[in-house]
């Protein structure tokens, strides 16, 4: 699908955290043909596009950014060589706090590591949101950054998704952890937890000392980065239960994650 992308997708590869989340998110979401999916805060990502070549689904993707169209040309690629097999394939530029579909309108929404990064209570709101237009009997599946009982709202010195820097450190995501997870997304969304993951490294930490280490000059990431789904093989993994534990001065950008499954 990178491919397709066309040449910045092919060098960038696929994320490093993706090769685990992706995956983790497709099996939970359990798709059928006729199913109505919505993939909120998409981007440029290619989750959506491999759902839609893959199943006989209606497809709605959203993200506040306007690099969320690129979703759509994607799809009319796709649509002309013959690989598309969604029903219907639309991108919507949109607030998650305030999205303009029917209750109900929903049988599975993803979220993958979307909600962390809207300030102030947006996640809460956003997540009742998601709650509202989904159907009965649905399932909405969130992935978000986690660290066991180290809570923190993280800002940075530069532009972030939803504000431009001016000096002063603007907000750039949450680091959840367990209390923060039922209190800001379980609770307010009403909806039954039916599964939950954390995964990350518990071993070598690869993703922070190469991958996402800004000392690293880019040209040189290049010649190691699109091996990202060899290397998340090697270090990247589901915790088992008694691996998960905090881990002091997280960085901002982790690889350290949850895997929230609820169901209307």
């Amino acid at each position: 699908m990178n491919l397709r992308g066309g040449w910045r997708h092919c060098l960038r590869g696929l994320d490093y955290v993706r090769c685990l989340e992706f995956p983790l998110v497709y099996k939970h979401a359990s798709f059928q043909d006729g199913l109505r999916l919505l993939d909120f805060g998409s981007g440029q990502s290619v989750f959506s596009l491999v759902v839609a070549s893959t199943w006989n689904v209606t497809i709605a993707v959203v993200d506040q950014g306007d690099w969320v169209s690129w979703q759509q040309r994607m799809a009319q690629r796709l649509r002309k060589k013959g690989l598309l097999r969604a029903l219907s394939f639309h991108a919507f530029r949109s607030d998650g706090r305030h999205l303009a579909f029917r209750d109900g309108s929903f049988d599975r929404i993803t979220a993958i590591s979307a909600i962390e990064h809207i300030p102030d209570n947006g996640d809460v709101a956003t997540v009742r949101e998601l709650s509202r237009i989904l159907a009965p009997n649905g399932r909405l599946v969130i992935t978000v950054p986690y660290n066991s009982r180290s809570y923190r709202d993280c800002y940075i010195e530069q532009d972030s998704y939803s504000e431009k820097y001016k000096g002063t450190p603007v907000f750039f995501q949450r680091h959840y952890d367990e209390e923060a997870l039922m209190s800001r997304l379980v609770k307010p969304s009403g909806l039954k937890l039916i599964e939950s993951r954390i995964f990350g490294e518990p071993g070598y930490q690869f993703f922070n000392r190469f991958y996402a280490n800004p000392k690293i000059p880019v040209p040189i990431k290049l010649f190691y980065t699109w091996l990202a789904p060899v290397f998340a093989k090697w270090f990247l993994r589901v915790y088992a239960g008694n691996e998960v534990r905090p881990k002091p001065n997280l960085p901002v950008v982790t690889a350290e994650g949850a895997l929230l499954v609820l169901t209307k």
